[in-house]
């Protein structure tokens, strides 16, 4: 196998000399993807020892409809997958981007090539190659542009030499990315070249190097229809980017691999790293825009920004044709947009705003705070609350504070997958007629599926007994109420167990017991998910030692 393969006379192009590593990332069969923020996880069945197109495996949906099909959020694991798609020879329906990444790394892994999942979060999604996420409001808090920061982002990182590349310069770790988005295909890509700012190299540099370094200029479209400028973020794309760690024996240890793709902002290895890219400034104007075509309004400037006595040049949007005060941020006005830490599902949760004057002069300001529900793409998808406001603050006193509460009520049945809220503050300051912006992610966290054994080891093909239990966290009961068993090597004994479930009242405590066996040797994960009509992917994971007696058959 090629990872294993090395003498005097060859090398294979995937080996991988350390074998903890080569334990982890091609023979581990077990691992979690990290999804929601960098304490959630789920658990994956990889399962290798067992694009959307006409003819790829998966078919990609972000729409929240899933009708013919299973909800991404609904999959634990590849080995389903795969069996569904070798019965029906058709494109299983349907997967975002860490059921893409999943199935990848199971694909990887069954021949030999290393292979782990990499989660990004505030990963920037950049439509037209520019290197800056254009996000575009109107004045009531809608979004109306195309570029969208995501909440998180899975990709892949498979083990390589690239003999393509002089002097095994970039060997290591390649970023790929099979989740259909502007392109069917995306790498591999040195992530070592990425930190460098060495983007001239094959393949897709540019788009996979803006993901995690993307500056967000947010703009608001007055009353006027010209647009306003509201804020540049340069440190808040491409962080806590996670991989699970190799060789601990818990399956949800995150490790953190940021500094593989990224120099800290403002140090002098990051400076050389960002002059390296506007040196090659044509080159990158050919990455970036000889797809798109005529009509490119956007243009390259550099930009010199005073940060820790060091002036770093930036990359960003030319705002010289626009209204002249666009590039004037809202100093006067101050605001800050906070909730409430209650942030469970089937609660009410506060919005608060809370808004301060920093200058000598009394400044008034409109404007609105607008809840939607949102994917983890950050796309708004059902109107759920807005409230306008309209306030006078004094010069210097103490901030004034505006609240919106939404209920349960309000967003029972408008939420899709993952449960994201997206809030929305927009006001202007009359007196100067400056607009400002500023959006928070708020993701209400369902409960955990707890999962207890009857042993904690077993023999292979012996029955065992997993019982399972939540409080359902809604003021209405759950309906329609069935279970999900993955795991390499594990299967139910009696699927009905699974499906024959009674509905769970308002705060009720549901349990179930269901009888499974092991039919692989080792150290096995059980992944289990309750799904109902009215709420699904309450997850759960545990393990079992699985031993072969000398009476059973190996």
């Amino acid at each position: 196998m090629g990872s294993w393969c090395s003498s005097d006379k060859t090398t294979d192009t995937v080996y991988l000399e350390d074998k903890d590593l080569r334990q982890e990332y091609v023979l581990n069969d077990e691992g979690a993807i990290w999804v929601g923020d960098p304490t959630d996880y789920r658990t994956w069945s990889f399962g290798q020892g067992n694009g959307f197109d006409n003819d790829g495996l998966l078919e990609g949906n972000w729409s929240g409809e899933y009708q013919g099909g299973t909800s991404p959020t609904k999959w634990r694991g590849s080995v389903k997958i795969m069996q569904q798609f070798w019965k029906t020879k058709a494109p299983v329906k349907y997967g975002q981007c860490w059921v893409f990444s999943g199935v990848l790394t199971t694909m990887c892994r069954a021949i030999g090539i290393p292979c782990r999942s990499i989660t990004n979060y505030s990963s920037a999604h950049d439509t037209d190659r520019s290197i800056t996420i254009d996000r575009v409001f109107n004045i009531e808090g809608v979004k109306e542009s195309n570029d969208s920061t995501w909440n998180f982002h899975v990709w892949n990182e498979v083990w390589m030499r690239r003999p393509d590349i002089p002097k095994g310069k970039y060997d290591g770790w390649q970023a790929i990315d099979c989740t259909p988005q502007e392109r069917v295909q995306c790498g591999p890509m040195p992530v070592a070249a990425m930190k460098e700012g060495d983007l001239s190299y094959n393949y897709d540099g540019a788009f996979i190097f803006a993901e995690v370094n993307a500056d967000i200029v947010t703009w608001v479209n007055g009353r006027d229809g010209q647009p306003y400028l509201s804020d540049i973020e340069r440190q808040r794309v491409g962080r806590d980017i996670s991989t699970r760690k190799p060789g601990d024996s818990k399956v949800n240890v995150r490790e953190d691999i940021t500094d593989a793709y990224k120099y800290k902002e403002g140090n002098l290895l990051y400076l050389k790293m960002l002059q390296i890219v506007l040196d090659k400034d044509m080159a990158m104007e050919t990455l970036f825009f000889k797809e798109i075509g005529a009509g490119i309004t956007k243009m390259w400037k550099m930009q010199k920004r005073q940060r820790n006595g060091t002036e770093a040049p930036r990359l960003f949007r030319n705002t010289s044709t626009l209204n002249p005060s666009s590039n004037m941020v809202n100093a006067g006005v101050k605001f800050f947009l906070e909730r409430t830490e209650d942030d469970d599902y089937g609660k009410d949760f506060i919005v608060k705003l809370r808004a301060r004057n920093t200058i000598e002069k009394p400044q008034s300001i409109y404007g609105h705070i607008t809840i939607h529900s949102s994917d983890y793409t950050g796309k708004q998808i059902n109107f759920l609350r807005t409230e306008s406001f309209e306030e006078i603050l004094e010069p210097k006193k103490e901030d004034k504070e505006l609240q919106l509460r939404v209920t349960f009520e309000d967003y029972m049945g408008k939420l899709v997958d993952g449960c994201y809220v997206s809030a929305v503050c927009c006001f202007v300051t009359k007196e100067t007629r400056q607009a400002s912006i500023t959006q928070d992610m708020i993701w209400l966290k369902k409960p955990r599926l707890h999962l207890k054994l009857s042993s904690r080891a077993i023999e292979k093909g012996e029955p065992f007994v997993v019982k399972m239990g939540f409080t359902n966290p809604l003021k209405i009961p759950l309906t329609n109420c069935y279970l999900d068993i993955e795991g390499s090597g594990i299967e139910a004994v009696d699927e009905k167990q699974l499906s024959d479930l009674p509905d769970v009242g308002p705060n009720e405590r549901f349990v179930a017991q269901v009888e499974v066996k092991a039919t692989k040797k080792g150290y096995r994960r059980i992944n289990a998910v309750f799904n109902a009509a009215e709420m699904y992917g309450v997850s759960g994971a545990t393990g079992i030692r699985v031993k072969v007696s000398s009476a059973t058959p190996t």
